[in-house]
């Protein structure tokens, strides 16, 4: 079941009514005209986030209508990037035009275009069991086990094969080795699949542990039970390994975020609505300047893990997600690898692909953002209000370099995309994310935990868990389930973060386990979960 996306501002920019005005797209930045706006990345990593950080985050984010062609110039579904005649990259490819259709519109009644949401807004691990009763059912096995479908192969246990019909990430002629699952990005790139197939792992094993445990339990106990354990696993890991990292930990002590110790808990605020905003989805976790080129262990560009299962069908998954652990990730900031700005999505065959930087400006309009000015107010509660260039670095916000950049794209401060602004904003301290990206993304992750009955922390009559299970589950961690679910030997307690003095690589067997003997049932098949 789909919902719309949330918007904290309500502002509505031309692009954000019914029927998108071309006369006010030409008083902004043409996106595909500031292609060199966003510059090729320089290595200027932070100094402790691992690419894994960034892999995550990934996990955590086509087109039917040729938008350049005559037919479709004045098609309001169509919101094309047009490029110059002398584009460094694309004019030697005689290619002009980008296509780029705009989100579909919710069935509601507005004067204000709505964008449906097919995710859940819950950490729930939907990609992996779909966000419907109909999606769960596919993914199951339904043979007693509890099991989610799988392939085994000499490799290990993989995604089921085949081709979902609306599958935009199955290059042609790749049908019989593409990954088949309930999220369409299931071959979005190689790192995506390797999460996908470690998470399917994990359910997999947690059932067959469980089924240990209570053989008497039946196929939907089984599965449900699973199902709840892994989404607090996430959830868990999230909140307490992860997030920290992004906001840190004044930020997740001020937003109420952090995990508590022991049989502590949370208590669930009905009045919290979590659903997914807008300014989060299309700006504040666009986090893809931090994205490096290369893979790590592999002598591989990422531009050769876009639309890429064989990869992981070859064995390189282990490989893969090391290598991502040991190498930086790059600054936020407004650098971009060309495997993003030039090669996104590249088909086999083809010497160029999409570009990402254009697409995340033009989504932020399409969606109907408010400009960048109007975040920095709304963070600020109306104490920080910019009315020109210079209030960007005099007010702390931008070194003047930026702020000067951005004056020689943008005709008025006004107009500066959220997107935009957010990643020439200096870093918070302890953050790689400035103020306003922080902000919204603190805001939005109070919203989800707060808002969701089911999180695993959750204290009371109608708790997920008892306070003893509670106290299992944090004991879980990204490295544990690596380590269950991989071939690696040796880990770092915090996979998010390269490898330190206080951040060691240690033996698998020195990472805690939840106690599952904690779920032992005598008897008893009552199922108290969401049943999908």
């Amino acid at each position: 079941m789909s919902s719309s996306y949330l918007t904290y501002l309500v502002f509505i920019p031309i692009l954000g009514l019914v029927v998108p005005s071309e006369s006010f797209q030409a008083l902004l930045q043409n996106p595909g005209q500031g292609v060199n706006f966003y510059g090729k990345a320089q290595s200027n990593p932070p100094p402790s986030e691992s690419k894994a950080k960034k892999a995550y985050n990934d996990l955590m984010q086509p087109d039917s209508i040729s938008c350049c062609s005559e037919e479709n110039a004045d098609n309001p579904l169509c919101i094309p990037i047009k490029l110059k005649p002398d584009d460094p990259f694309y004019s030697k490819f005689n290619k002009t035009c980008i296509n780029l259709q705009r989100t579909l519109e919710c069935s509601c009644k507005s004067s204000r275009r709505a964008q449906p949401n097919e995710a859940s807004a819950h950490l729930d691990e939907s990609q992996l069991y779909g966000n419907s009763k109909e999606g769960a059912m596919k993914a199951r096995a339904l043979d007693g086990t509890g099991q989610l479908k799988y392939e085994a192969t000499s490799v290990g246990c993989l995604l089921p094969r085949g081709k979902n019909p609306d599958d935009p990430f199955c290059p042609v002629g790749y049908d019989s080795v593409c990954f088949k699952g309930a999220d369409p990005r299931i071959n979005h790139h190689t790192i995506v699949m390797s999460h996908f197939t470690i998470f399917l792992r994990e359910h997999n094993r947690l059932a067959t542990e469980l089924k240990k445990i209570n053989p008497h339990w039946g196929e939907e106990k089984l599965f449900q039970e699973t199902r709840k354990i892994l989404n607090a696993e996430h959830q868990c890991m999230f909140f307490k390994d992860f997030l920290p990292i992004l906001l840190t930990p004044r930020i997740m002590d001020a937003f109420d975020l952090t995990v508590p110790e022991g049989e502590n808990g949370i208590e669930y605020n009905s009045s919290v609505i979590p659903g997914t905003w807008n300014e989060f989805a299309i700006s504040s976790f666009r986090l893809h300047s931090m994205v490096r080129r290369e893979i790590g262990s592999l002598n591989l560009r990422f531009k050769q893990t876009f639309l890429n299962p064989l990869l992981i069908r070859e064995g390189h998954m282990t490989e893969i997600i090391s290598g991502i652990r040991q190498i930086p990730a790059e600054q936020y900031d407004r650098y971009m690898i060309q495997d993003f700005t030039d090669f996104l999505y590249e088909q086999p065959g083809v010497p160029y692909g999409k570009d990402l930087a254009s697409f995340n400006i033009k989504r932020g309009r399409d969606h109907g953002l408010a400009p960048y000015v109007e975040v920095v107010k709304f963070c600020s509660e109306g104490t920080v209000l910019i009315s020109s260039f210079n209030d960007l670095y005099k007010l702390g916000l931008m070194s003047k370099s930026n702020a000067n950049l951005l004056k020689r794209v943008y005709a008025a401060v006004e107009d500066i995309d959220m997107w935009v602004g957010m990643n020439l904003e200096e870093h918070m301290p302890g953050s790689p994310l400035g103020p306003s990206a922080v902000c919204i993304n603190a805001k939005q992750f109070y919203f989800m935990q707060k808002g969701d009955r089911f999180y695993f922390d959750i204290v009371g009559p109608e708790a997920p868990f008892t306070s003893e299970q509670r106290k299992a589950i944090k004991q879980s961690s990204w490295a544990r389930i690596l380590c269950d679910n991989t071939h690696i030997s040796q880990v770092t307690k915090n996979p998010f973060l390269l490898p330190s003095d206080d951040n060691t690589n240690v033996p698998c067997s020195e990472i805690p386990k939840i106690d599952l003997t904690l779920w032992k049932d005598e008897g008893n098949d009552t199922i108290r979960s969401p049943q999908y």
